[in-house]
């Protein structure tokens, strides 16, 4: 009795391990997370079939030359006459002062910057579009500072 219920437990193992063996596994565009299929996942026909045809129904032909090159568009605003300008000033012992770099007649500020020799800086900033401003506190007791502010001007157009 041992035997035939053994024996049939193994055919039962047996027949399930064959029914999963032949089971087909469908994959649906559901299951594939897009841009993780590759041409090398796919079939040649397929592959032949998504090159498709060149052109309207295949009568175009291959891309001509390139024609010639067309005439040079007018200048757009630009930077020209770059140059820096630079002003400096002292400040007393324990007060506070500015220097203003001052762009020329029909010149705009670009870009600017400044220093002091003593204290510290507590602005540098551009000033009306034409001039570069720094402002300095000299924090010394006995010493006066100097403040520069350099800027940097040209004609914008």
């Amino acid at each position: 009795m041992k035997s035939v219920i053994i024996a049939a437990i193994v055919a039962a193992l047996i027949s399930a391990a064959a029914a999963t063996a032949t089971t087909t596994l469908v994959i649906t565009s559901a299951q594939i997370k897009n841009g993780t299929i590759q041409t090398v996942d796919i079939s040649a026909k397929a592959r032949r079939a998504l090159k498709g045809n060149r052109g309207l129904r295949g009568l175009e032909g291959a891309p001509g030359d390139p024609g010639a090159q067309g005439a040079q568009g007018p200048a757009g605003p630009g930077l020209s006459g770059l140059h820096y300008v630079q002003a400096t000033a002292t400040v007393p012992p324990l007060q506070v002062g500015s220097a203003g770099a001052q762009c020329p007649s029909g010149e705009r500020v670009i870009s600017g910057g400044g220093a002091t020799n003593v204290g510290t800086l507590n602005l540098t900033a551009p000033f009306a579009e034409t001039s570069w401003v720094v402002g300095a506190d000299n924090t010394s007791t006995t010493l006066t500072a100097t403040v520069v502010s350099i800027a940097l001007c040209g004609r914008i157009g």
